[in-house]
């Protein structure tokens, strides 16, 4: 199975064209939330999602990092459909 990730930076002003691509579930998630950690900005008020679903379209991680470098899991997202959520 393909999975597939995606993230927006520093409230939205970084993004990425295309999703990037995995064939496992758990190296998508850690290097999504590698990259995020790397792009995003501690500065007051900022923060940075990520998203990562397989090839059927089921989100599978979600969640988002805040100014001061605590990540949270957007629980609400997983399970469901990418095209519900976007």
């Amino acid at each position: 199975m393909k999975y597939f990730a995606d993230f927006t930076a520093n409230n939205g002003s970084t993004t990425i064209s295309e999703p990037y691509e995995y064939t496992n579930k758990a190296t998508a998630i850690k290097d999504i939330k590698s990259i995020v950690r790397g792009e995003h900005f501690h500065q007051p008020y900022n923060s940075s999602k990520y998203m990562v679903w397989d090839s059927e379209g089921k989100i599978i991680a979600s969640g988002y990092i805040n100014d001061n470098g605590w990540w949270s899991i957007n629980e609400d997202e997983i399970g469901t459909n990418i095209n519900d959520n976007l």
